[in-house]
């Protein structure tokens, strides 16, 4: 069983990205520092991501969404290997991008169906 070692602090935050951020290890802070917290339903294929672990606070993965199930998302570790994940087990960080992506097609996409 995992333990989420900051769920009570973060429930009652108003800023929980920065309560996160103060928690967090400098070399992992350094690295989400640019990126966006996401809930669990706010991600989408292709969308590059940043995963700590609850339990431990440790950056585990930064790779690409390659599946989204209903328990799990697919993180694309080479051309051959995907690695499934439970998103209630993370906290989950976007990387903002600059350049036209698929997000707002997805967005668009799912405000249809």
């Amino acid at each position: 069983m995992e333990v989420d070692i900051l769920k009570n602090i973060i429930n009652i935050s108003t800023d929980k990205k920065s309560t996160l951020l103060y928690f967090l290890k400098k070399n992992v802070r350094d690295k989400v520092q640019d990126y966006n917290l996401l809930k669990k339903d706010e991600f989408y294929l292709r969308d590059t991501i940043l995963c700590i672990r609850k339990d431990t606070l440790e950056l585990e993965y930064t790779r690409r969404i390659s599946y989204i199930g209903d328990d799990n998302i697919g993180i694309q570790i080479n051309n051959k290997f995907t690695i499934y994940i439970n998103p209630d087990e993370y906290y989950i960080f976007l990387k903002p991008s600059n350049r036209k992506n698929n997000r707002k097609f997805f967005e668009a996409l799912l405000k249809k169906l």
